[in-house]
């Protein structure tokens, strides 16, 4: 009896368990089969508004004078003194006396020529009365013969009259050698560095200083070529080119100063290294403080930033650069809010934007966020009003839009 217990307990604890298992299965309800919703993607867009737009050149260069010059001396002789002005750094006006050269000796040939003038006048006024007495007799004595140059001394009288002109030209020539002896330049500058001082012999075409001009300095601008489409640096018929605005910013001493100046030439090669093309920037009064003290003035060798106002364009819309697919084309929607593409001319990359021109009208709505996954006519839901400009992107102004 204990054997069939210990036999019989397993075999109806399991039926007992198949039997719970199988109404427990006859009483479960049956899954609902629900079909799967497609998902429609949100999207932020932006009001097409095409516009006239500048578009602006970027460049970097360092400031370099305009005029820079050799500060010579013109004449031999000893350094008689040197002004205050002739030192590193120190500003100078136009004409002012830069150096003294001792002009002794200058002085005393110019003495020398005066009396050579006084000579050289003195024997033509007598060669003149002697050739009008030569004259007079000939014409007594051989009136019935043309006059001979060398009986009337017509030839002295010449040669009389050349000696006067070399005379005053020796005369001129001490003139000029004794003006030389002070040494100055034509033009209002700053010394960058000399080289004498007082008690120097010097030799004619002996450097003295180097100096350059303060009226002007010039900024080197390398763009690449592609950027040169959005300037005019085509000359006309007359040779004129557009001038360009140009901003200067330079952070100096904890503060951005600014300049303004103008695109004045291009240089006439194209880098072969790097395929860029060179403008030249000139700013005028680069040391005028305009009543500001704190004002930095645009010093040579300063390093500066350059923004180089550009062409206009028209028609022309400013997008986030995720509006742009890598293909070239926009997403646009429909009056149902479904994706269309359209291809467009990108105009310019920009850090932040993108400008396209043309393949929009004004109203148009264009996607703004980006679609991994694009099919013709897909729908999509507005993740906000087109229309309020809280929930527009940040977005540069397009300049001059109307």
């Amino acid at each position: 009896m204990k054997l069939a217990f210990q036999i019989l307990l397993p075999v109806l604890v399991l039926g007992g368990a198949a039997a719970i298992a199988a109404k427990m299965i006859a009483s479960a309800e049956k899954p609902k089969v629900t079909a799967p919703q497609p998902r429609t993607p949100l999207v932020r867009v932006l009001d097409a508004k095409p516009g006239r737009v500048e578009i602006d050149v970027r460049a970097q260069g360092v400031v370099e004078p305009a005029t820079s010059v050799t500060l010579s001396a013109q004449i031999a002789g000893r350094i008689r003194a040197v002004s205050e002005r002739l030192r590193a750094g120190e500003f100078f006006a136009a004409g002012e006396p830069l150096v003294w050269i001792d002009d002794a000796d200058y002085r005393l040939a110019l003495v020398q020529a005066d009396a050579a003038v006084k000579r050289s006048e003195l024997r033509l006024a007598q060669e003149r009365a002697e050739a009008e007495v030569s004259k007079r007799a000939w014409e007594q004595l051989e009136s019935s013969r043309q006059p001979d140059a060398l009986a009337t001394r017509q030839l002295f009288v010449a040669e009389a009259e050349a000696a006067l002109s070399a005379a005053k030209a020796q005369q001129e020539r001490a003139q000029l050698d004794l003006q030389r002896t002070i040494v100055s330049l034509p033009f209002a500058g700053r010394i960058r560095s000399t080289s004498a001082d007082a008690g120097q012999y010097v030799a004619p075409g002996q450097a003295l200083a180097q100096a350059y001009g303060t009226d002007f300095v010039e900024v080197r601008l390398p763009i690449p070529d592609e950027d040169a489409a959005f300037l005019d640096l085509a000359r006309g018929p007359s040779g004129e080119r557009t001038q360009h605005e140009v901003t200067l910013t330079a952070d100096f001493a904890g503060r951005i100063h600014e300049w303004k100046g103008a695109i004045v030439r291009a240089e006439g090669e194209i880098d072969r290294r790097t395929r860029q093309v060179t403008l030249v920037a000139r700013v005028a009064k680069p040391f005028d403080d305009s009543g500001d003290p704190l004002r930095q003035p645009l010093s040579v060798g300063m390093f500066v930033d350059a923004t180089i106002r550009g062409r206009a364009f028209d028609n022309v819309l400013t997008l986030p650069r995720s509006a742009v697919r890598a293909d070239g084309t926009i997403l646009v929607l429909d009056v149902e809010n479904r994706l269309h593409a359209r291809t467009v001319r990108v105009l310019r990359k920009e850090r932040d934007v993108v400008r396209v021109e043309g393949g929009l009208t004004s109203g148009e709505r264009v996607a703004i966020s980006p679609i991994e996954t694009f099919i013709d006519g897909m729908p999509v839901q507005v993740l906000a009003d087109e229309g309020n400009a809280a929930t527009a992107p940040k977005v540069a102004p397009q300049e001059g839009a109307k």
